[in-house]
């Protein structure tokens, strides 16, 4: 893979760190196994587990950023 190429392979790693997110004042997630994915070069998203997300607050679909 070089720097200009923007057809990389989807890496994904652990991350080390406690994610907590909150909206309107309700958490939405609270987790400690959250994953790293590289769907891009230089950046990646976080990927929680479905059961440390509150189902009652995010639509099926719903994206965050």
């Amino acid at each position: 893979m070089t720097a200009t190429d923007t057809s990389a392979e989807i890496r994904i790693g652990p991350n080390p760190r406690r994610i907590r997110g909150t909206w309107r004042g309700h958490t939405v997630v609270d987790t400690t196994d959250s994953l790293f994915v590289w769907e891009h070069l230089y950046y990646p998203t976080w990927y929680f587990p479905l059961a440390d997300l509150r189902g009652d607050l995010v639509a099926n679909g719903d994206t965050f950023t």
